[in-house]
């Protein structure tokens, strides 16, 4: 029995990504209950096994977790920046993605999804409805820390829902779901049952020593509202030095370090 916490190793057969980086891996270890893993592919895209089951992208496993847009999964892991649209910032605005989905305010029509590249035709349709401003990630993206938006491109699923579903079905291998099943089984099987998971005193402890710098910088966003129903916990929060359960910034933390590693920060 491995004792609780949080492990990061580099991938024994010093496998390398498609973008000539190292390949990690890492495992949030209970005292009770399943482990969590997260491993890349060769394309630096992000997955998620539980319980030593099938792997699913970490994307999916966000969604899941409530974090349904694309838009607030792009805000949590990229820098990004308000930019003008205007014939004069035409060429500076080629090329960059942006962080949500520009929409015409008059007819809600999307011009421009989250997640994707500013064309010639998203700056021609932008300037004829007036858009004036729109958000975009900072920095080369694609090269330098390609991870999420990769994983986001290779992930189908698109609501909290269906997630939720998508991870049942994989987890406990059957295709017909009971209503409600699925929407409680992660719940029941990480987060807040402690008779299923305890990752005890001793692994909070090293989650939160290992975790700390990441979780902090979470703690203190207030851009993404990853619970808007809970009045008091709407945003990211640090987790209780006493919670023996884990939370989605754990979650989000985890992801974040191992990208980083990827990344050879």
């Amino acid at each position: 029995h491995r004792s609780p916490g949080i492990i990061f190793e580099e991938d024994d057969e010093k496998k390398i990504s498609s973008l000539g980086k190292n390949m990690f891996f890492a495992k949030i270890i209970p005292y009770r209950g399943a482990w969590v893993e997260f491993e890349f592919d060769l394309n630096n895209c992000l997955f998620v096994r539980i319980d030593r089951k099938k792997k699913f992208e970490a994307t999916t496993f966000l969604r899941a977790c409530g974090i349904e847009a694309d838009s607030d999964i792009l805000k949590i892991f990229y820098p990004y920046e308000e930019a003008d649209v205007n014939s004069d910032t035409m060429v500076r605005l080629l090329h960059r993605i942006s962080v949500e989905d520009v929409v015409d305010q008059a007819t809600g029509e999307v011009l421009l999804e989250a997640g994707k590249k500013v064309t010639h035709e998203a700056i021609k349709r932008m300037l004829d409805k007036k858009v004036e401003k729109i958000r975009l990630l900072t920095g080369d993206t694609e090269k330098e820390d390609p991870t999420i938006l990769e994983t986001l491109r290779k992930d189908k699923i698109k609501s909290v829902k269906e997630a939720q579903q998508d991870i049942y079905k994989k987890l406990r291998g059957q295709e017909f779901i009971v209503p409600g099943q699925a929407e409680a089984y992660l719940d029941n099987l990480l987060f807040k049952n402690l008779r299923k998971y305890d990752l005890s005193r001793v692994g909070r402890h090293k989650v939160a020593a290992k975790l700390h710098n990441f979780l902090w910088k979470l703690a203190v966003r207030k851009d993404v509202m990853v619970r808007p129903d809970n009045r008091r916990h709407k945003h990211l929060a640090l987790p209780a030095f006493t919670r023996r359960t884990l939370c989605l910034e754990d979650i989000i933390a985890t992801m974040q370090y191992i990208i980083a590693l990827n990344c050879g920060v």
